[in-house]
């Protein structure tokens, strides 16, 4: 006979190993906080630069139960799909969201078939973020929207277009959030090189994801933004 499991959302996984077993993860430690009915304040959720957060150190002092919901390797279209098993069924009073850079590698994809343009990816990610706030708001939690990072990999024949693409993204959900008062933290502008475009090369150890350095800014740049809204972190 097979065993009952705790009645909660599990999303179905169809990524690589490594997003199985941290998928397994946080089903583990979902089921934990829905059990014992742990109230949480805020639910980070995003990709590897979210997941490679130490967010409970940067805002150890806060006293809010903090979750982090990053998986590597996530498109927006991946989170959108487990947004409901990590965000809703948790109940926080904020969620925020960080998500896209994964979703600019088709520009880049080996096989023309699945290769995609600038124009294609950038309204992907809008809308399922724009989606992401809808279902937020819906059950009555505070979206906090993030912008996606500047991209510094250098190998990439693509990096210029990304970074523009990236740009014009961020554009779009600044001005998204202005129209429907939402709140929006700007990392992009703090973390650019002079050309606006490239990540700043001390905050980073791979030209994508953070160190310390830059895990440092992000965290300052969210608690000013927080803060103007009477929000502590």
């Amino acid at each position: 006979m097979e065993k009952e499991r705790y009645p909660m959302i599990r999303p179905e996984h169809s990524g690589t190993v490594y997003s199985g077993e941290r998928r397994a993860e946080l089903d583990l430690h979902n089921e934990a906080l829905l059990y014992h009915q742990v109230p949480v304040d805020f639910v980070f959720i995003g990709d590897s630069i979210t997941h490679f957060w130490d967010v409970h150190t940067h805002f150890n002092q806060s006293g809010m139960k903090i979750v982090n919901r990053g998986i590597g390797g996530d498109t927006s279209s991946a989170v959108l799909k487990r947004f409901d098993a990590d965000v809703i069924q948790l109940k926080p009073q904020y969620a925020v969201i960080k998500i896209g850079i994964n979703d600019t590698w088709t520009l880049d994809a080996q096989n023309p078939l699945d290769r995609l343009n600038a124009e294609q990816i950038e309204p992907t990610i809008v809308t399922n973020i724009v989606e992401m706030v809808r279902i937020a708001r819906e059950h009555r939690i505070i979206p906090i929207l993030c912008s996606i990072l500047p991209n510094g990999m250098t190998n990439h024949d693509s990096m210029e277009i990304r970074n523009r693409l990236i740009r014009r993204i961020n554009e779009q959900l600044n001005a998204y959030c202005s129209r429907n008062n939402l709140i929006y933290v700007d990392y992009h502008k703090r973390m650019c090189e002079p050309d606006g475009l490239t990540l700043r090369s001390e905050l980073t150890y791979d030209g994508l994801h953070l160190d310390i350095f830059g895990y440092n800014v992000l965290a300052k740049v969210l608690q000013g933004e927080l803060s103007r809204h009477g929000i502590a972190l």
